[in-house]
């Protein structure tokens, strides 16, 4: 018998398991992309970083609840909504390298 493996779940059951004191970098790309990577290398990507995506990578964020978050825009003023609403939410935990 086969079994189908959500591999973006499992990634989230691990990133939730060491949830508060871990750094989380954001790496949104100029194609829309996004990665999220922990301080272990665990690496989720996403679709893009656009309205609706956003708004679910927002919501991932906030579920996880890192102590840090580093934003290393790739995405050329893309993302610069994305950017308003982390630094809104996250304030003095979230840094910014373009």
């Amino acid at each position: 018998m086969e079994y189908e493996i959500d591999v973006a779940a499992l990634l989230l059951r691990r990133l939730r398991r060491i949830q508060g004191g871990v750094e989380i970098d954001v790496s949104p790309a100029a194609d829309g992309s996004c990665t999220i990577t922990d301080d272990t290398d665990t690496h989720i990507a996403c679709e893009g970083c656009g309205r609706a995506a956003g708004n679910e990578l927002v919501n991932l964020l906030v579920a996880l609840a890192p102590a840090r978050i580093v934003v290393c825009d790739l995405s050329c003023g893309q993302c610069a909504e994305l950017s308003q609403v982390l630094l809104w939410i996250f304030e003095d935990r979230v840094s910014f390298f373009r």
